[in-house]
């Protein structure tokens, strides 16, 4: 959480709604400084839009493939950080 919020980290990976939801969760009192990071320096990747639900509630912009798989997801970080 620290390195995320430090923006220490380019991208966290999400390949599961519940994995996403308790990262927000986990974060507590820092939640709001996290998905400041994600606005600001830190790209949430996300398999598909299921998995961004939590995040895009909160008006974090995520990265998704056009295909939720796991595959398709490493294929669109490569041509994000191209």
């Amino acid at each position: 959480m620290d390195r995320i919020v430090a923006g220490e980290v380019d991208v966290v990976t999400f390949t599961s709604a519940p994995a996403a939801a308790y990262l927000l969760e986990a974060a507590g009192e820092r939640r709001d400084d996290l998905v400041k990071a994600f606005h600001e320096r830190v790209v949430a990747a996300c398999v598909g839009p299921i998995t961004a639900a939590p995040l895009t509630a909160l008006g974090v912009p995520t990265v998704q493939p056009e295909r939720g798989r796991l595959g398709a997801l490493v294929r669109t970080l490569e041509e994000h950080f191209a």
